[in-house]
């Protein structure tokens, strides 16, 4: 259950997991939609930087590259692939998947497709 208290601007994320196991990175492998479906594909090797309250939204991101590439949940974004970066601690290393759908200075508003090993 993630339980979201947004009128009080308090979240509460998925609990940080010791290890994240193999059938978690394949829960995340696995396309969502095809490239440039949404905007211009990327492909960008990246850490985590887990998941935050921005305004009611719960967002995800991931920084690589020099930009910061961002999903909300409630995004054409699978639900799992968010779940996966806000439990997985930060920093960890990912190949990340997905298509800008707008630019804002470094940071890329973007839907995930998939997450990989790096």
């Amino acid at each position: 259950m993630r339980a979201l208290m947004l009128g009080l601007g308090l979240v509460m994320a998925a609990p940080a997991m010791a290890e994240v196991g193999a059938a978690d990175w394949d829960k995340v492998a696995a396309a969502g939609f095809a490239p440039d479906t949404y905007g211009d594909s990327f492909v960008v090797m990246g850490k985590t930087e887990g998941c935050f309250d921005d305004e009611g939204f719960v967002i995800c991101s991931v920084s690589g590259e020099g930009l910061r590439f961002q999903s909300a949940y409630g995004s054409v974004t699978p639900e799992a692939v968010l779940d996966f970066l806000g439990r997985v601690p930060v920093g960890t290393e990912v190949l990340l998947l997905g298509d800008v759908v707008s630019e804002r200075g470094e940071i890329m508003e973007s839907v995930f497709s998939q997450v990989l090993k790096p």
